[in-house]
This record gives structure tokens, C-alpha cells and sequence, in this order.
């Protein structure tokens, strides 16, 4: 068997790397906020609501509501209701009566992503602290503010804004990557 030329490797990767990325990241097609409302929630008002959640809270079930959409895209056998179970829980009855939403949902529409909640976890442990008084319980007033947000992030995607940093880097590299930092590193404190 002929071995790769570097070249042919790099392609090669690089057309792995789009179709992952396309898998990963496919938050053009997710229901989004403005979707619903006709209106972008600033990623400063986003912040603002999350400072309200108790870290811990919310990070547990930002890794619950993670790890079951992982386990269903890779065994997707018992695990067709995953969504229902999931709007059931965290979307509030304003956003399961809005007929765009319920208009999105027959059509098949993404709601949820993988990208949402890791993005939101590292926001949480940016904004949040174990002070917080809002829990992110299933069928609570805070589950469903945590629902609100991940539809609210998911209008912060692939904006020219956040793009550029990767486009950068893809042009310096010539191969594909991945936003693996969605949000600005927090400064340390101690420069």
C-alpha cells in the first residue's frame, strides 16, 4: 500500500476537518433566539442573566444536558425523545407555544447543539459564582432562564466578530480549525 504524500495527507485532513466542523458546529441551522423574538440578545445581557446561577448548578446540568446529546448522536437507539425531553425541561411555556418554535420543530430544526452548552459552561465559569441564588433544576424558573440562554448564545455564532480570530488563524496555518476559545480568556488578576 502507497503512503501519503504530505500534501495529499493535508488534504485529506483538511476535508475531514470540514466535515467534523460542519457536525461539530452546526449552529446556523439551530433555532436561535431572534428566531423566536425578532430580537439578538446582547452577549453582555447574556452574562448579566448567567451571574445569577449558582456555578455549580449550572455547570452540573450544563454536563448533563452535554453528555446526553453526545450519547444520543453516537447511539442515537433509545434516545428519539431526547429533544422533547429536553424542551420539556429547560423551555418555558412562552417558547413551546411560540409558532415559530413549534413551526421549527415539525420541520426538524437543530435545537440542540453541542456547541451551546460547552460554550456556556465556560461562560459560567467565567460570570457565575457558588453564591448564586438560581439553581438550574429541570421544570424550575431557573432551568428554564437556562433555556432562554442557550437559545440567546446560539445568535452569537458565526458573526464576522467571531469568525475573524479563525480566519486569521486558518489563513496563517492553511489548514481548518476549530473555536476551541469561544470567549475571550478571562485576565488574570495578578498582572
Amino acid at each position: 500500500m502507497a503512503s501519503l504524500s504530505d500534501g495529499a495527507k493535508r488534504s485529506r485532513y483538511n476535508a475531514t476537518m470540514v466535515m467534523t466542523k460542519r457536525q461539530l458546529f452546526n449552529t446556523r441551522s439551530a433555532l436561535r433566539y431572534s428566531d423566536l423574538f425578532g430580537n439578538k440578545i446582547p452577549l453582555q445581557t447574556v452574562k448579566k442573566v448567567l451571574r445569577r446561577f449558582n456555578l455549580s448548578s449550572v455547570v452540573i446540568a450544563l454536563s448533563q444536558i452535554n453528555t446526553l446529546i453526545a450519547i444520543a448522536k453516537l447511539n442515537n437507539e433509545g434516545f428519539s425523545n431526547l429533544s422533547d425531553y429536553l424542551v420539556d425541561n429547560y423551555f418555558d411555556e412562552e417558547i413551546r407555544n411560540n409558532p415559530k418554535f413549534i413551526e421549527s420543530r415539525r420541520a426538524g430544526h437543530s435545537i440542540f447543539g453541542r456547541q451551546q452548552p460547552l460554550t456556556l459552561i465556560r461562560l459560567c465559569f467565567l460570570e457565575c459564582s457558588d453564591d448564586g441564588a438560581l439553581l438550574a433544576d429541570d421544570h424550575t424558573p431557573g432551568g428554564y432562564e437556562l433555556g432562554r440562554c442557550y437559545l440567546m448564545l446560539s445568535d452569537h455564532y458565526f458573526t464576522k466578530r467571531w469568525m475573524k480570530p479563525f480566519r486569521a488563524a486558518q489563513r496563517r496555518r492553511g489548514v481548518e480549525t476549530w473555536p476551541c476559545n469561544l470567549l475571550p480568556s478571562q485576565k488574570s488578576q495578578d498582572h
